[in-house]
């Protein structure tokens, strides 16, 4: 019930305030279990992209989960936490479970806002589970939000899934992880150059 309430709510203030924008959501199953792998720019993104989503489960960096009672909230609402900067196993295997169970999972390949370089996870759950991979750019939750402000700016967010070329899920997580990133940054340069 609170999930859906939030989500709700979520999805209509950023429409109504941000203009949200949704482009290739036929790109996304409408039921079981896939990966969601964005870009990471803004801390709207886990919102935007959970508000558009249904029953999405996100990886969340474990700091936002603090205090005990802020985490419980956050739990409510399908976050995972994830411990950043080392490989956090537990949360890989929640994950894995997550997506056992037909529960689709977002992950930010490139770990925190702005990241250069993708992170082992994504690869190791796109190695280790047989579900789609779906890419998601989000766009404009930079400016309305950027890192170091806390009270969000006039703007417009767009949301953009594609599935993928075919990624090999042969090598090393790290290996498939900078493939499915390579991915990502690819989607968004061609935007640039459309837009």
């Amino acid at each position: 019930m609170i999930y859906r309430v939030v989500r709700c709510t979520a999805f209509c203030i950023l429409r109504v305030f941000f203009g949200l924008t949704i482009r290739g959501r036929d790109c996304i199953p409408r039921q079981g279990a896939f990966i969601l792998a964005s870009n990471h720019i803004s801390n709207l993104d886990p919102m935007v992209l959970g508000s558009v989503c249904y029953n999405l489960y996100i990886l969340a960096k474990e700091e936002l989960f603090r205090p005990s009672l802020w985490g419980a909230f956050l739990r409510q609402l399908k976050a995972v936490p994830l411990r950043r900067g080392r490989a956090d196993l537990t949360a890989m295997k929640t994950a894995l479970a997550l997506l056992k169970n037909s529960r689709p999972v977002l992950i930010f390949p490139q770990g925190g806002r702005g990241g250069k370089k993708a992170r082992p996870g994504v690869g190791f759950l796109y190695k280790k589970a047989d579900v789609p991979l779906i890419l998601a750019k989000v766009t404009g939750t930079d400016t309305i939000l950027p890192k170091g402000r806390k009270w969000p700016s006039p703007g417009k967010i767009a949301v953009t899934f594609t599935r993928t070329a075919k990624i090999d899920r042969a090598g090393s997580p790290q290996e498939i992880a900078d493939r499915i990133f390579d991915q990502i940054k690819n989607s968004l340069l061609l935007t640039k150059k459309i837009n």
